[in-house]
């Protein structure tokens, strides 16, 4: 009987043990459960927050790509702009080059027409004065064998007072050529700072980097142009030429000596040539055939350097240019005439380099 109350006593003692570890481990579990829960909730709550700010830099980002269309629209209008002012521009130009073309052309057509009538006119003033001559010696014979008459003297005073105001004529309607083409010449120059002050005024000063990279690029264009706009045609000056004999190295040598500068006479195989310091630039002036002058400048080169070079001598003006690799300078060539005289050869060397090298 106690052995038996015993083994149920020991029964409902491991009864209870294990109802004590089952409800332990649920102890346990529901625990973990609940840190579980909480450390979802804190997600939640970061997840939450975090897609706020998501939302709201997207918002930030959508109104920044709003604004940025607004500038690129901006932007694209002023190009088109600019775009359409440098073809406006262009035309001018070359409307203007049509115009000093044939203004040229008519100015020397006149110079032309003026000699020929003032040889003429000395001609006939000759002639009338050795007449006259002939007439006072009492040698003179005509072909009837008598003197002039009155009315033929008169007559010939007369075409010699006409051809006179012809002449005069001619040279009043040259110099109005002239002053015609120094006011195209100062237009050109108007349009090109007009352009310039247009684009220079166009650009935002604050962009982002596209447009910032947009607008350098625009801007080193701008600059190019305005590098090539200032290499303007030398104005063709015509102060007196004269000279009794040919120019020769050891005039220009002279001449240069008296005015004192650097100069001095060098001994090639193709002759002598002259070697001069003017302006911080070297000039080299041979006396082969042809005659020419050769300007040296320093210039280390790049695309726009290039590109100028070309332009210079795909236009066909009386200057070339071309590059010495070497020497690493930008050399212009131009021709004189014999005939020159030292101080126009030099006035025309100077107002190349005022042209090309505004120094």
């Amino acid at each position: 009987m106690n052995g038996h109350f015993e083994r149920e006593t020991e029964t409902m003692e491991r009864i209870r043990k294990l109802f004590a570890e089952r409800d332990e481990e649920y102890a346990k579990k529901e625990s973990l459960y609940k840190e579980r829960k909480d450390a979802l909730c804190r997600q939640e709550t970061a997840c939450e927050a975090k897609q706020e700010q998501l939302k709201k830099r997207e918002e930030a980002l959508a109104e920044k790509e709003k604004e940025y269309a607004g500038r690129e629209a901006v932007l694209l209008a002023g190009e088109e702009k600019i775009e359409k002012e440098k073809e406006n521009l262009k035309e001018e130009k070359e409307r203007q080059e049509r115009e000093k073309d044939h203004a040229m052309l008519q100015i020397s057509i006149l110079k032309e027409e003026a000699r020929n009538e003032k040889l003429k006119a000395q001609r006939l003033s000759e002639e009338y004065e050795n007449r006259l001559l002939l007439l006072n010696e009492g040698k003179v014979v005509l072909e009837q064998e008598r003197e002039p008459s009155p009315d033929e003297i008169l007559s010939l005073k007369e075409q010699c007072q006409t051809l006179q105001e012809k002449n005069e004529a001619l040279e009043r309607e040259n110099e109005a050529l002239k002053e015609e083409k120094e006011r195209l010449q100062k237009e050109k120059g108007e349009l090109f700072r007009k352009l310039m002050m247009a684009g220079n005024n166009y650009f935002p000063e604050k962009s982002d980097p596209v447009t910032e990279e947009r607008t350098e690029s625009r801007g080193q264009e701008v600059l190019t142009e305005t590098a090539e706009m200032e290499m303007v045609v030398v104005e063709n000056k015509e102060p007196d030429r004269g000279s009794a004999e040919d120019l020769t190295a050891g005039h220009l040598l002279d001449h240069l000596q008296q005015k004192g500068a650097e100069c001095e006479l060098l001994h090639a195989k193709a002759g002598e040539m002259v070697r001069m310091a003017l302006h911080g630039l070297i000039v080299m002036v041979t006396f082969e055939d042809p005659p020419s002058f050769h300007i040296h400048k320093k210039v280390k080169q790049n695309r726009r350097v290039k590109q100028m070079l070309e332009k210079i001598n795909i236009q066909g003006m009386e200057v070339k240019a071309s590059y010495h690799m070497e020497e690493q300078e930008v050399v212009l060539t131009g021709q004189f005439d014999r005939q020159d005289s030292p101080a126009y050869l030099m006035e025309k060397i100077e107002e190349t380099m005022k042209a090309y090298f505004a120094w």
